[in-house]
């Protein structure tokens, strides 16, 4: 399943005969044989474990659905560091090694890449599992479309990090998309290209929780000994265990602008994952702190040369998806209030 990058909701709807599709209806009959055994309470009971949105679908395929999303959803730890030699596909794909740079990274100039795979020698290679939409869904595939555009441009480059575990024949992949909205930007380049304009913003929801897990959002500008303008950007997050290990994800951006030519020449996107007690005391900060803070660091995407404000924003707004936090930001017009 992971080879084929196909969500377990998807697996009723794989086509492919002799691989998973063949796996899956085998896997149907025999809990279906199964389930005939048990008593009608236990049955009901079952039922009642299942996800909300299972409750009401063919048992047998919903148990299996079940049983196999959070293996195939929720991160692990080895996702966090960076890819080895003998990891599967660049045992297979050796020629990739000459392309990662020290963060784990693959230049993906000149290959055939998409916003939802890479197509190269015979294989569909996967991004990376932490570039999926809120961690567990599908590939993001808008800002990987945005940073392969950004990184497209003429001296540009772009760097992606990839699954070294998981790939699959390229006649074999199916591609998939989920769509949602989100409203555009309304950045003022003025406030962007401004030197004065610089400090930490803080963007906080009190009521964060159920229906919105991000606290706190985090924004810094500074100047560089060059004379640019550097921005960091981090999330909190009220998610307790967003690995299989209890770990909690945050999402952090760096990018660097060009005040006298008005673009940025420089963005990169990380994940830190914090334990409890580093994660405690990253709450009682109140700006954006150093990668040494979290527990592990992955660096997931990067993209150097003349990247337009639109792009930009267009990276902050994807990368940061489902969080409100970074909209509202992108849309107060980039204006800084120092705390």
């Amino acid at each position: 399943m992971r080879d084929r990058n196909i969500a377990p909701i998807c697996l009723p709807l794989d086509p492919a005969e002799g691989s998973l599709g063949l796996l899956f209806r085998n896997c149907v009959r025999r809990t279906q044989e199964a389930l005939t055994r048990l008593a009608g309470p236990d049955v009901a009971r079952l039922r009642e474990q299942l996800p909300w949105h299972l409750q009401e679908e063919d048992l047998a395929e919903a148990v299996i659905e079940a049983a196999v999303t959070a293996r195939y959803s929720t991160p692990g730890d080895r996702e966090l560091v960076h890819p080895s030699a003998n990891d599967r596909v660049l045992v297979a794909h050796r020629d990739l090694l000459a392309r990662m740079d020290d963060d784990g990274l693959l230049d993906v100039g000149g290959l055939d890449a998409r916003p939802s795979t890479i197509i190269h020698a015979g294989s569909a290679l996967h991004y990376h599992p932490l570039l999926r939409r809120y961690f567990t869904s599908g590939i993001n595939q808008d800002l990987i479309g945005t940073l392969i555009r950004a990184g497209g441009q003429p001296d540009s480059t772009v760097r992606i990090a990839i699954d070294t575990e998981h790939f699959t024949r390229a006649e074999d992949f199916r591609d998939s998309m989920e769509k949602d909205y989100w409203w555009g930007p309304a950045l003022s380049s003025e406030a962007l290209d401004d030197p004065l304009q610089t400090g930490v913003t803080v963007h906080a929801d009190p009521d964060s929780g159920l229906t919105h897990e991000y606290p706190r959002f985090f924004v810094d500008w500074r100047r560089d000994k060059e004379g640019r303008k550097v921005v960091q950007m981090e999330e909190l997050s009220d998610e307790p265990s967003s690995t299989r290990s209890g770990l909690r994800l945050l999402r952090y951006l760096h990018a660097i602008r060009d005040t006298d030519n008005a673009v940025f020449v420089h963005c990169d996107g990380a994940v830190r994952a914090y334990d409890p007690d580093s994660y405690t005391a990253r709450c009682e900060k109140q700006y954006v702190t150093g990668r040494e803070s979290a527990t592990h660091y992955r660096k997931l995407f990067r993209v150097d040369g003349a990247i337009s404000t639109q792009d930009w924003s267009d990276i902050v707004a994807r990368w940061f998806r489902h969080n409100r936090l970074a909209s509202e930001y992108l849309k107060s017009g980039g204006v800084q209030i120092p705390v």
